[in-house]
């Protein structure tokens, strides 16, 4: 073992720049690297490339034997007959063996928290097309309340997850990640929430056969739109943050919540006017003033999940 062991330490430090044995000593040092005294800038890069590359190999040598080992494996373990529910746990990129690692388990954490957001984005572009009119609430809502379920589970992984990292020793770049992680993945949940409290009051009206006002559907129509469009304005905050510019992104983003919540408020004092003329039903006030009620709190949740991910939550 030693002699593969070896040769391969060697080949990541020659694919990966940095010495991974270099500690920082001296304020210098560590002003220059952005980390505190005694911390170790490159270690987890050439973790990191380790675990690629061993994975990498042990694929293209392991792949040749694929359908026998799964034959093999079916033979051993029947299918059962009737499939369990499959629970986010079950295919989460976390495994609690990198605890001791906190580099790692930052890096497996991100990749689910990537897998969460992409899950409570289905159910956003769900919400968007029930409210603009794109499909019924009958399917859509079933699918929600489903995804609801999961994303909820996403959110329990992850933090117990982060959580158990936090404990062990990190740096402080290390634990600001994790502050921030762990809050993200609240922040999504209640993005979420929003969602399906929407979905609700839509499938409430459907069963009470109650239709909203031609003023009232455009202005949700319009809210729905850019709401969509500053949820999904935060995926490539979940993929990589190189090519970002962070001041520039959260500049828009505070002007794109700014924007909305305006509208928002606006869209509340025009509902009342109407209520005042006789050009909306009062019976209908209350799904209206709810929905946007929802409204609002996503707006807030997306902020939040930039701040979170771009570092502002929790600083270095």
């Amino acid at each position: 073992t030693l002699a593969v062991f070896y040769p391969f330490v060697h080949l990541v430090d020659v694919m990966v720049p940095g010495n991974p044995d270099f500690i920082v000593q001296t304020p210098q040092d560590a002003a220059h690297y952005g980390v505190s005294i005694g911390a170790n800038p490159y270690i987890g890069r050439h973790i990191a490339m380790g675990h690629t590359v061993f994975n990498t190999v042990y694929v293209i040598l392991f792949l040749p034997f694929t359908n026998m080992l799964a034959t093999l494996v079916t033979r051993i373990i029947p299918e059962p007959k009737q499939k369990e529910k499959v629970s986010p746990v079950q295919f989460a990129h976390i495994n609690y063996s990198l605890i001791a690692t906190p580099s790692l388990g930052i890096i497996e954490a991100e990749k689910e928290m990537e897998s969460m957001a992409r899950r409570v984005l289905k159910n956003s572009a769900r919400i968007h097309d029930i409210i603009v009119e794109k499909r019924g609430i009958d399917t859509a809502y079933a699918k929600i309340e489903h995804s609801e379920e999961m994303i909820d589970e996403y959110r329990k992984m992850i933090t117990e997850f982060l959580l158990s990292l936090s404990q062990q020793t990190l740096s402080h770049e290390e634990a600001v990640k994790v502050g921030n992680y762990i809050t993200c993945a609240h922040n999504l949940e209640k993005y979420a929430d929003y969602i399906f409290n929407s979905s609700r009051v839509y499938n409430r009206m459907k069963e009470e056969n109650v239709q909203f006002s031609e003023s009232a559907r455009q202005t949700l129509h319009s809210l729905a739109d850019e709401i969509e469009n500053f949820y999904e304005s935060t995926i490539p905050l979940f993929t990589s943050m190189d090519d970002i510019d962070i001041k520039a992104h959260m500049e828009q983003a505070e002007s794109t919540k700014r924007r909305i919540k305006n509208a928002i408020r606006e869209a509340k004092i025009e509902h009342f006017r109407r209520l005042q003329e006789k050009v909306c039903q009062s019976e209908n006030s209350l799904y209206f003033t709810e929905i946007l009620n929802n409204l609002d709190g996503m707006v807030s949740q997306v902020f939040n999940i930039n701040e979170t991910l771009c570092g502002y939550k929790f600083s270095n």
